[in-house]
């Protein structure tokens, strides 16, 4: 295929591409911009050709009325087929409307895309004087369009153009110009001056401006100034200036100092504060920890409680080390009195016993034996609790499989008759889309025989707008002058209140210290009495506090004394309760031993045990099940879809 040929596909294609845009919006229900999205979507071209197959098809959708009645009797008068006016409606556009931007080597590919007996009867049918100036293209137009309008946007353009469309006409019936012409587009040759755009394309001469020079004045020559000398003379002799003239008051000096060592001070309390700021209140991390210790020991006894074999408690760490704690006034004399209190129980006890009581001691031991016997019957009872809880539980699941091996036997069903339903309701769509489709092309085709009639009423209305604009334009002249001369009055009243709102009153106060006010109360005085008497009695103030900070000192020295001795009595105590603890210690071994084997001989607990264990290994098994039936289910349905 030749490079002349290529390129006359390419433009055609270009025209054929618009065309089937055009008929598909008449066709379908779509609106334009998917129109031409759909059939651009299919093709294989540049972006650049796309944005011009957009800008042709946005110009014809523009101006679709008036270009398809003009295809529409071109195609009568020339017994052309109906299916073609949608590639005619492209071409008026071009010749038309695009005529102006388009290059003229562009224009003429365009034409020479199609073959010459179809693109000339067009060109001669719409650039004939005649038609645009006095015949049924001017009455086209401006039934669509107001009479300036359509001479400036169409009328003046083609009648520009009419001797170069002719001359192009000539030589497209002409076989030996046709082929020169050609050559000279595609680039054969390039010497060819007898159809050079320059000349074949005349397009009307704008005239241009005629620069003419400003008649200006001759300015005047200027006066040249003579400098008189100036006399200098020692009669009079100038003060020099004082010092103070560039220097800055020492009051200013004095009030920058007191700033700075104001703001120091403040800086200086503000650091002192952050120091020692909630020192006795905890921290955000610190409150975090505690919480998540006090999760960690509450799921630990959870836990505890769950295991058959009981652990033992962990010995406190304050009996293998001994962390010294600060304690303050009354924890002191709190700890000091329980520890007189327990010595005087002590000693009372002792005599008690020398004058012939029974022993405490064996009581105690026959109270604490009879209590780890009902502490090992109450852990055996919540064992078995929890064993049932857990049975219970594994009972459940079971019950919840199968009521979901249930519900998905029912929603596979549902799904199929689903899929049945939709594929039916596709069906009745399409037969609603095709009858649709016919009756938009009965539609359009009666908007076609009714475009005559709508024509003779239309230009009725053309006539009554003209009236209406009129009696518009009057009646807005008057409403213009009306506000004129309303806006005039306002802008005066506006520059009086202005002038008025100018003046200047005078205001001020003086102020002095040391006059009374006058208002006729008791005790009234001045700023300055005032001032006076409020440092009076700031000083006795402070002569005050001294005296009791004197006082709370020698109360503290005293009560410091005081705390000392009761420090001494209480660690004496603690000695001998730590005594006292190491031999519970060896008790508290013999009592956990006994609770770890609680429970292991109770045949109920073993009975409940063994129950668990076989519901558990059951719920495991249909677990397991019901997974590769729902795999298998899967694999059945995707490869039923791949089937259709």
């Amino acid at each position: 295929m030749s490079k002349q040929q290529k390129v006359r596909n390419e433009h055609l294609h270009i025209l054929e591409i618009t065309a089937e845009a055009l008929q598909r919006n008449d066709v379908s229900l779509e609106n334009s911009d998917e129109c031409i999205d759909a059939v651009l979507e299919k093709e294989d071209m540049s972006k650049e050709d796309k944005e011009f197959i957009r800008r042709l098809y946005d110009g014809c959708i523009t101006f679709k009325r008036v270009l398809k009645r003009i295809a529409m009797r071109f195609c009568a008068e020339h017994s052309v087929k109906r299916r073609e006016s949608s590639l005619y409606m492209v071409l008026l556009y071009l010749a038309m409307c695009e005529i102006d931007d388009l290059t003229p080597n562009t224009f003429e590919k365009f034409m020479l895309a199609l073959a010459p007996p179809r693109i000339t009867p067009l060109l001669m049918c719409i650039f004939d004087k005649e038609a645009i100036e006095e015949g049924w293209i001017r009455d086209i137009l401006f039934t669509s369009y107001d009479e300036d309008i359509a001479r400036e946007q169409f009328i003046a353009p083609m009648l520009s153009h009419l001797e170069s469309v002719h001359k192009l006409v000539a030589s497209m019936n002409n076989a030996e110009s046709l082929t020169i012409l050609e050559d000279t587009l595609y680039g054969k040759n390039k010497d060819m001056t007898a159809f050079n755009s320059d000349t074949f394309w005349e397009k009307p001469k704008q005239q241009t401006t005629v620069l003419q020079p400003f008649n200006l004045t001759q300015p005047k020559p200027r006066k040249v100034v003579v400098k008189k000398e100036v006399v200098q003379t020692d009669l009079f002799k100038t003060n020099p200036i004082p010092d103070s003239t560039y220097r800055s008051p020492l009051e200013q000096e004095a009030l920058e100092r007191q700033k700075r060592v104001n703001k120091d001070k403040a800086e200086k309390k503000v650091r002192d504060l952050e120091k020692t700021a909630f020192s006795c209140a905890p921290s955000g991390a610190e409150m975090m920890n505690k919480h998540r210790k006090r999760a960690e020991q509450k799921s630990r006894q959870e836990q505890r409680q769950l295991k058959t074999a009981r652990e033992a408690r962990p010995v406190p760490a304050s009996i293998h080390k001994h962390v010294p704690i600060k304690l303050n006034s009354a924890a002191i004399l709190r700890e000091e009195k329980l520890h007189r209190s327990k010595l005087e129980d002590e000693a009372a006890r002792l005599a008690r016993l020398e004058a012939g009581e029974f022993n405490e001691e064996e009581l105690r031991e026959l109270e604490e034996q009879v209590r780890l016997e009902e502490e090992d019957q109450r852990m055996a009872d919540i064992e078995r609790k929890v064993l049932e809880g857990q049975l219970s539980h594994e009972e459940a699941i079971l019950a919840k499989q199968q009521a979901m091996e249930k519900r998905i036997d029912m929603a596979l069903s549902l799904k199929q008759k689903q899929k049945t339903l939709l594929r039916r309701a596709k069906e009745v769509q399409q037969k609603k889309a095709e009858e649709r489709r016919q009756r938009a092309e009965e539609i359009a085709l009666g908007r076609e025989q009714a475009g005559l009639a709508v024509e003779r009423v239309q230009q009725e209305k053309i006539e009554q707008g003209m009236k209406v604009k009129e009696e518009e334009k009057r009646l807005r002249e008057m409403r213009e002058e009306q506000e004129r001369e309303d806006m005039e009055r306002k802008l005066e009243l506006i520059r009086e209140i202005q002038a008025l709102e100018s003046v200047r009153a005078e205001r001020g106060t003086i102020f002095d210290a040391t006059e009374m006010q006058d208002h006729g109360m008791l005790h009234e005085m001045s700023y300055a009495e005032l001032q006076q008497r409020l440092d009076m009695q700031r000083k006795v103030q402070e002569h005050e506090q001294q005296l009791k900070r004197d006082a709370i000192f020698e109360a503290k020295l005293a009560h410091d004394m005081m705390m000392k001795e009761k420090l001494a009595a209480i660690e004496r105590g603690r000695a001998h309760l730590g005594q006292q603890r190491q031999a519970k210690s060896s008790m508290s071994s013999l009592a956990s031993t006994r609770k770890s084997t609680a429970g292991k001989n109770d045949p109920k607990v073993s009975e409940l045990r063994k129950k668990l264990a076989a519901k558990r290994a059951e719920r495991l098994e249909k677990s397991s099940r019901a997974g590769s039936t729902l795999t298998s289910r899967q694999g059945s349905r995707g490869g039923g879809k791949n089937a259709q």
